[in-house]
């Protein structure tokens, strides 16, 4: 048995998992970066990733 501290919905949490999600209480929240070297090449699978989280969160 253990403890996980994480974000909602990065976790499976469903039934088959054996595992639970408890939301924090009070409310936690933070800020995340992305950070990268300057002028770092990325695979095609990587553009397409940094594209969309672009996309939904820029």
């Amino acid at each position: 048995m253990g403890y996980l501290l994480s974000f909602d919905k990065l976790v499976d949490t469903s039934p088959e998992s054996g595992m639970v999600f408890c939301p924090l209480t009070p409310k936690l929240e933070t800020n995340l970066y992305l950070v990268w070297k300057k002028y770092q090449t990325f695979s095609p699978i990587a553009e397409r990733f940094l594209k969309q989280i672009k996309k939904s969160f820029g």
